[in-house]
């Protein structure tokens, strides 16, 4: 079975400073581990993360270095320092389906390295990765039908131009 667990760690102001993902395989009783170590600017705009592997217990090998720029804490754009690699995020004007969860900032550094949660209280409507000397462009779209709120009830994800789910969104009203 596959286990996985995350650590938190948070600076005096309620910064999140480390996490480290925990992960251990079907067929393996060890742990491999990522720590990520944010740095923030002065006004949170900036993040800096620099990533460390190794085992359960220590994590020394020097991994990825990024740095992500927010805005009105949306991340707008990713630049990795030591992996020519870079990406851009746009979103529309409409109500998110994250919109009011408080710290969603946290929750998009965590998400990172699980693939997502790039929106907020407004949908990602696009992400464009740049890679490599040659600039190859790799595109992530999605487009959205809109409830009479502003909030999407259906979605659907292009994959380098193609289909590739379709989603479907339901609130249901606080009691």
């Amino acid at each position: 079975m596959d286990e996985s667990y995350t650590t938190f760690t948070y600076d005096a102001n309620g910064n999140l400073i480390e996490f480290i993902v925990h992960s251990k395989g079907q067929n393996t009783n060890n742990f491999f581990a990522i720590k990520s170590v944010l740095t923030y600017n002065t006004d949170g705009t900036e993040v800096s993360k620099e990533q460390f592997t190794g085992n359960e217990n220590m994590q020394t090998n020097p991994g990825l270095i990024s740095t992500l720029f927010f805005e009105n804490e949306f991340i707008v754009r990713e630049d990795f320092a030591n992996a020519n690699f870079d990406t851009d995020y746009f979103y529309d004007t409409e109500n998110g389906i994250y919109k009011n969860i408080p710290f969603m900032n946290i929750i998009h550094l965590v998400g990172r390295n699980y693939g997502g949660l790039e929106g907020g209280i407004h949908n990602l409507m696009r992400l464009e990765s740049q890679t490599g000397l040659i600039t190859s462009l790799f595109v992530e779209s999605y487009t959205y039908t809109y409830n009479t709120q502003g909030y999407p009830e259906t979605g659907t994800f292009f994959e380098a131009g193609f289909a590739s789910q379709n989603l479907e969104y339901f609130y249901i009203p606080a009691p």
